[in-house]
């Protein structure tokens, strides 16, 4: 019988680690959390967001700056590879992001390819590039619900007061 390919118990709190930090990074974008944002890549990591090419101590500003005249963002992760060699790793995560601009809905798909390292105890990202397979505008769609609560940013957003976060 061939049980297949079976991980150690470090590659698979590797990749757990790892999954964390690239869903950390989707709430830190749509929360506008520059710390948190930060808190996801090693100093000096490299972020190639097309528009922007550069260290991370610079992306933050820029895409916080970016992120300020969007009216709300979402994004969602789907399907994440990864693939851990000692202190190094590689991994593809596939995104749909939603963006309110002004009077139109944006959405976007596409990929982070990241290059993770294991430093100090931590993996984070130390080179990210994204990669968009497509995407399309929409008129602004209705705002849903009044008997939900509305999402907010950072520290507004009621999981910071009800998560402790």
């Amino acid at each position: 019988m061939n049980t297949g390919h079976i991980e150690s118990i470090e590659v698979i709190q590797a990749k757990d680690a790892i999954r964390s930090v690239i869903y950390s990074y989707c709430r830190a974008i749509d929360r506008c959390d520059t710390a948190l944002l930060l808190s996801c890549y090693h100093p000096g990591a490299y972020d190639d967001h097309g528009r922007f090419k550069g260290p991370v101590e610079e992306f933050a500003p820029w895409v916080m700056e970016l992120l300020a005249t969007m009216e709300r963002t979402t994004h969602s992760i789907h399907i994440i590879l990864i693939r851990v060699d000692g202190n190094t790793a590689g991994s593809e995560a596939y995104f749909v992001a939603y963006h309110r601009v002004d009077d139109r809905d944006l959405m976007v798909g596409g990929r982070y390819l990241d290059r993770f390292e294991y430093r100090s105890g931590n993996w984070r990202i130390a080179n990210r590039r994204v990669v968009i397979d497509w995407s399309q505008r929409f008129a602004a769609s209705g705002e849903g619900s009044d008997a939900y609560t509305r999402g907010d940013r950072h520290p507004h957003d009621v999981s910071y007061e009800q998560l402790g976060w």
